[in-house]
């Protein structure tokens, strides 16, 4: 259903957004602030000046650069910045007392001609809004995971799997005093695209890492993760290259895959096999399905040469089709594959902040133990459900 806005009802939402943006941000024309969850240079020039395109006037001003750093779009939460005087432009304060009785008596085109606000800024100011609807972020640490993925992430599965526990156990480890909440969503290609580059979520796992020095060499999906920043390896999974058995002459090595036709999951990144010089369209030719089932079900049919995937859901899938007499991993042919719990490069309290925390928390569940408790006893269920 679409809803509509009237032009008096935008002006005082706009307007109360802002009154509170400056109750928030301490009156910001003309003082120092403290930087916090969510905020960027150019959403404190919105505030203060009306206009977010002058985010440079506040990096500039008074050695903010020098505490900030070298990257502007990374304003790390609690470090202290000076707001310029906002000059000629109308200070925040001046648009009421924060009660918002003051907001009926504005009209949009007044606003629009005091502070020059345009469309994207009381979009802007929409969407802070709406943020501050949400139930407090430090409150929580939201992950967001696929799922389908057994024994490593798994909505259904005991636990949500092997990673879920590890991840979970090592944000306990880090003594902080958020609590995790994690998320499964069946459209990968949304987590990279949207849900994580926009920060709905902190972190999502599991990913693997692409080579990011040859960045233009890469497929599209796997170029959008080199914006995330990883942690350290949470699991070491294996994926391998499946055939029929009754191969005359199988491939002993990743070249030999040349001119044949593969088959990988949609959503599941294809660096590893660009890493063999296996180049969709250039090299060979990959399928993307919706499901490790489907492509199964595409080999066996002969519509594929190989399937190549991570080793636990091919399993489950030549075991759910009782392809597994038939149908066997490649000797040889297997990749080791870290994956990692991932965030946004511009979400710099997760990238930096909190993904520190969790490293040093996964640290210490290798040390103690814990990590192969966990490893371990999620394999040995594993296993159990597989019928070879």
């Amino acid at each position: 259903m679409r809803r509509a806005f009237n032009l008096a009802a935008l002006s005082s939402l706009v307007l109360s957004t802002m009154i509170s943006s400056a109750a928030v941000a301490q009156n910001l024309c003309g003082s120092t602030y403290t930087i916090r969850s969510g905020d960027t240079l150019s959403g404190l020039a919105s505030a203060a000046f009306g206009d977010a395109s002058l985010w440079q006037r506040l990096y500039r001003h008074a050695g903010n650069s020098r505490v900030i750093g070298l990257n502007p779009n990374l304003v790390i939460p609690g470090i202290v910045i000076e707001i310029p005087p906002c000059e000629n432009s109308p200070s925040i304060a001046s648009l009421g007392d924060g009660s918002g009785a003051e907001a009926t008596s504005v009209t949009a085109a007044s606003l629009n001609r005091e502070s020059n606000i345009e469309v994207a800024t009381l979009n802007a100011a929409l969407a802070r809004r709406a943020r501050a609807a949400r139930p407090v972020p430090e409150a929580r640490i939201e992950i967001l995971s696929p799922g389908g993925f057994s024994p490593v992430s798994e909505e259904d599965w005991p636990g949500g799997g092997l990673a879920t526990q590890i991840i979970e156990a090592a944000f306990r480890n880090a003594s902080q005093n958020k609590k995790v909440q994690i998320d499964f969503v069946g459209d990968r290609e949304a987590h990279l695209a949207l849900l994580l580059r926009y920060n709905k979520f902190e972190f999502g796992f599991p990913w693997t890492k692409p080579d990011c020095s040859r960045a233009a060499q890469l497929p599209e999906d796997s170029k959008l993760l080199c914006e995330y920043e990883f942690s350290d390896p949470v699991y070491v999974a294996a994926i391998k290259v499946y055939a029929p058995k009754n191969l005359v002459s199988p491939p002993r090595r990743f070249e030999d895959l040349r001119d044949s036709t593969l088959c990988r999951p949609a959503g599941v990144p294809v660096h590893d096999l660009y890493d063999h010089g296996l180049i969709d369209g250039q090299t060979v030719v990959i399928e993307r399905p919706s499901s490790t089932e489907l492509c199964f079900t595409m080999l066996e049919r002969g519509e594929v040469d190989y399937v190549s995937d991570f080793q636990f859901p091919a399993e489950k899938a030549l075991s759910d089709l009782s392809l597994s007499p038939y149908v066997d991993a490649i000797p040889g042919l297997v990749d080791a594959a870290p994956l990692h719990l991932i965030a946004h490069g511009d979400n710099a309290e997760a990238a930096y902040l909190l993904m520190d925390r969790f490293n040093a928390g996964l640290a210490n569940l290798r040390a103690s133990g814990e990590w192969d408790q966990i490893v371990n006893g999620q394999i040995r269920q594993f296993r159990g459900t597989i019928v070879q």
